[in-house]
Order: structure tokens, then C-alpha cells, then sequence
């Protein structure tokens, strides 16, 4: 009997030893899990921190696109004030042309009339100018050493 209770013993001494070692592989895994589980909070704590940064930089995007479109509106806005201006500016340009063009037919007509009153008005005097010229050499002619009576114009005579 001692046989087998030295046996029972031994198995008794083998089985723990058999879970002594099993509870050191359990515990090794468990500080491995442990040491998983803070790796695996680390990082679940930098999600969260880059998250929080992705929701601020959405939040910075979100306002520069409500800066964008109020800069838009405010360009439409100047757009409309624009065209408005090019509209009265083209409106005076047309103006202008339109009374240009009046006071260019206005002048041509005015200067063709004022020509013509010139032309009218200068024929007679070249011809009077251009028959007392002929009468005065005529006179010469005819009484080559008769002094020719003195007229207001007289001093300018021979001269072109």
C-alpha cells in the first residue's frame, strides 16, 4: 500500500507541478493580455484624440465654406452692382456716341455753310482786288510818268 500511496504521491507531486506550470504559462498570458489590453487602450485613447482633431478641422472646414459662401454672395452681390454700372456706362457711351456723331454732322454742315458764305463773300473782293490791279497798271500803261493818285492801299503797291 505504500506502493501506492508513494504512487498517488507522486502523481499528487506531478499534477502540481503540472499546474503550477500552467498556472505560470496563465499568468505569463494574462500579463500578455494585461499588457494587450493597456496597448489596445493607447491606442483607442489616440483615436479618440485624432477623431477630436478631425471633428475640429471639420468644424474649421465647415466655417471656411460658410466664409466662402458669404464671399460669394457678396461677389454676386458686386457682380449685380456691376453690371448695373456697365449698363449706365454703356448707356452714356452710347449717348456720347450718339451726340458726337450729331456735333460732327452739326460742324461739317456748319463749316460747309461757312465755306460756302466765305467763297460767296471773297469771289467779289478777289475780283475787285484783281480789276483795280489791272486798272492801275493800265493807268500806268497810259500815263507812264503821271503819279498815281495816293489810295489808302497805295503804300503796298508793287508788292505782292
Amino acid at each position: 500500500m505504500n506502493e501506492i500511496l508513494q504512487q498517488i504521491l507522486d502523481n499528487q507531486v506531478e499534477t502540481n507541478k503540472k499546474i503550477e506550470a500552467l498556472e505560470a504559462n496563465m499568468e505569463g498570458r494574462f500579463a500578455q493580455v494585461e499588457e494587450r489590453f493597456v496597448q489596445i487602450e493607447e491606442r483607442f485613447e489616440q483615436v479618440e484624440e485624432r477623431f477630436a482633431q478631425m471633428e475640429k478641422r471639420l468644424g474649421q472646414m465647415e466655417e471656411r465654406i460658410v466664409q466662402i459662401e458669404k464671399r460669394i454672395v457678396q461677389m454676386e452681390e458686386r457682380f449685380v452692382l456691376v453690371e448695373g454700372r456697365l449698363d449706365k456706362v454703356e448707356e452714356k457711351i452710347e449717348l456720347l456716341t450718339s451726340q458726337t456723331t450729331q456735333a460732327y454732322h452739326d460742324l461739317v454742315e456748319i463749316i460747309t455753310n461757312q465755306k460756302e458764305d466765305i467763297t460767296q463773300n471773297f469771289t467779289p473782293l478777289v475780283e475787285t482786288a484783281f480789276w483795280a490791279d489791272k486798272t492801275l497798271h493800265l493807268e500806268k500803261e497810259i500815263y507812264p510818268g503821271a503819279t498815281v493818285r495816293k489810295t489808302p492801299n497805295s503804300e503796298h503797291e508793287g508788292k505782292p
